[in-house]
C-alpha cells in the first residue's frame, strides 16, 4: 500500500516566521477557500496577473526531489537528539516568556510535540537503498514561537552561527507538510488562515499543516529511540494527506465541487 504513494518533495526553511502571499491574480473566493485557474504560461502554474514571485529572503531551498516523486520505501528518516535544538544561551526562560504571552493574547493555542528538520540529504538517482534521508529531531510547538517567530529569532541565528557553526542551532525549526492541490477542472486551491492562529492570520496557504511525533508514539514523555524511522516516513506521508481532509477540501479537489460551509 505505501509503494503506491509517491511525495514530489520541495524542502524549503522559513529561517523565522511565516511567508504568507496576497497575490494570486484573479482567484474566486469561496467559504474562504480562492479557486485560482491554473496559469497559461509555459513553465508557470500562476496565472498570467500574477507577477512572477522571488525568492522570500527568509526561505532557502534545501532540496528538490527528482522529478516524478520518490515513493514511500525511498524514504528515510533518522532520529537523534544530535539533532534537536541546542539550548539557548542562558537557558530557555525566553521561550516559557513568549508563550505564557502569547497565551494572555491567544488563550485557544496549545503545545504539541513536532519533529525538528535538521537536514536531508538526496543521493544521486540510480543508487541502490532509500534516495531521501531526513535527519529529525525533536521539538514542540512552543518552542517555534518563542525561536523562530519571537523577536529575538535573528539575533539567535547570528549566535547559533557563531556558537556552533550554524545559525540554525537555537531554532525550533519543526517540519511541515503542505500540498498543492489542483481540481479536475484545472484549478489550483488556496485557503485563507483563520484570525484565531498563532501564524499569519487572514494570509493566503495551502492545505498543510505537521506530521505529528504522537501519532508514531502516543504518549507524552517522547524519546527518539522510540520512533522507528519507517513509521516516521509514514506518518510524513499520512500527514499531508490527512491535512487535506482535515482542511474538507480533498473531495471538492477531486470533483472539481464547490465547497460548503467550513
Amino acid at each position: 500500500m505505501s509503494g503506491s504513494r509517491s511525495l514530489w518533495l520541495l524542502l524549503i526553511r522559513h529561517f523565522t516566521g511565516y511567508g504568507g502571499a496576497e497575490c494570486w491574480g484573479n482567484p474566486q473566493e469561496v467559504s474562504g477557500w480562492l479557486w485560482v485557474p491554473k496559469g497559461d504560461r509555459p513553465g508557470c502554474d500562476l496565472p498570467q496577473g500574477c507577477p512572477v514571485p522571488t525568492m522570500d529572503p527568509e526561505v532557502s531551498l534545501l532540496l528538490q526531489c527528482p522529478q516524478g516523486g520518490l515513493l514511500e520505501e525511498q524514504v528515510r528518516a533518522e532520529l537523534s537528539p544530535a539533532y534537536d535544538r541546542r539550548p539557548l544561551p542562558g537557558g530557555d526562560k525566553a521561550i516559557a516568556a513568549v508563550w505564557e504571552s502569547r497565551l494572555q493574547a491567544q488563550p485557544w493555542l496549545f503545545d504539541a510535540p513536532k519533529f525538528r528538520l535538521h537536514s536531508a540529504t538526496l543521493v544521486p538517482a540510480g543508487s541502490p537503498g532509500p534516495q531521501l534521508l531526513l535527519h529529525l529531531g525533536l521539538t514542540s510547538y512552543r518552542d517555534f514561537l518563542g525561536t523562530n517567530w519571537a523577536s529575538s529569532a535573528s539575533w539567535l541565528q547570528q549566535q547559533g552561527s557563531a556558537d556552533w557553526g550554524d545559525k540554525q542551532a537555537y531554532l525550533a525549526d519543526p517540519l511541515g507538510v503542505g500540498a498543492a492541490l489542483a481540481t479536475s477542472d484545472d484549478f489550483l486551491v488556496f485557503l485563507r488562515r483563520s484570525q484565531q492562529v498563532a501564524e499569519a492570520p487572514g494570509l493566503v496557504d495551502v492545505p498543510g499543516g505537521h506530521p505529528e511525533p504522537q501519532a508514531v508514539c502516543p504518549g507524552d514523555s517522547l524519546l527518539h529511540k522510540d520512533f522507528p524511522g519507517e513509521l516516521v516516513v509514514h506518518e510524513l506521508f499520512s500527514s499531508v494527506l490527512q491535512e487535506i481532509c482535515d482542511e474538507k477540501c480533498g473531495q471538492w479537489a477531486l470533483t472539481g465541487g464547490t465547497p460548503g460551509p467550513r
